[in-house]
């Protein structure tokens, strides 16, 4: 009996786990599709830099926080048209999103609030151990090369992300075509943060 009880719940235990295996491999294909829906010219560097933005935040831009100000002021003065949504959550945890620069430009967020909500995310921010970080990354690419995406140079960027991870450098840049078609300007706010600071301004913007 003893013997039946212990085969039953090694089963279960076995099914359980490849059962939470199936639903992160889902989880992973589901959030590849809907970023590729969104933004259909984007290549893996994209969605590594969407995946690597849930797992650690913004905290990897503020080292100086003079310099990172001084950073948002420039970029705010080098365009005039933002494109994209004006938020919106990251990788498979959603920790974080993306809020659009235009807040500011429109002057639906003032600039401070703006920037102290963005530093204040940073402690939001786990710490980078890229080892851990390179194992998921190369289980993401796993997933993501098994789906009929046909990403542009899926290969030369895997392989050159790789690379980086090696040599101790986790931070990911937008591909070049993706900066031209779809022109972000954005930073990242905690999800805490952002329903705090950022949402409250903008149900106020709705209802005026």
């Amino acid at each position: 009996m003893k013997h039946l009880v212990c085969i039953i719940l090694i089963y279960f235990s076995f099914f359980s786990i490849n059962a939470q295996n199936e639903c992160d491999t889902n989880a992973i294909k589901q959030s590849v599709e809907h970023y590729i829906n969104e933004y259909p010219m984007s290549t893996l560097k994209d969605l590594y830099k969407y995946f690597f933005h849930d797992e650690f935040g913004p905290g990897h831009l503020l080292n100086d926080t003079a310099a990172a100000k001084k950073y948002l002021m420039n970029e705010l003065n080098s365009y005039t048209v933002s494109k994209g949504k004006i938020y919106e959550p990251v990788g498979l945890g959603h920790n974080f999103y993306r809020v659009n620069l235009s807040l500011i430009k429109d002057n639906i967020i003032d600039f401070e609030t703006f920037f102290a909500a963005f530093i204040q995310s940073s402690k939001d921010t786990k710490p980078v151990n890229i080892d851990i970080w390179k194992n998921k990354w190369q289980q993401i690419v796993q997933i993501i090369s098994s789906m009929p995406l046909k990403l542009p140079d899926f290969e030369k960027d895997s392989i050159e992300i790789l690379n980086q991870l090696n040599n101790g450098n986790y931070i990911g840049n937008h591909s070049e075509i993706y900066n031209a078609t779809y022109q972000p300007h954005y930073r990242l706010i905690s999800i805490n943060v952002f329903n705090v600071v950022i949402l409250p301004k903008l149900n106020n913007e709705i209802k005026k």
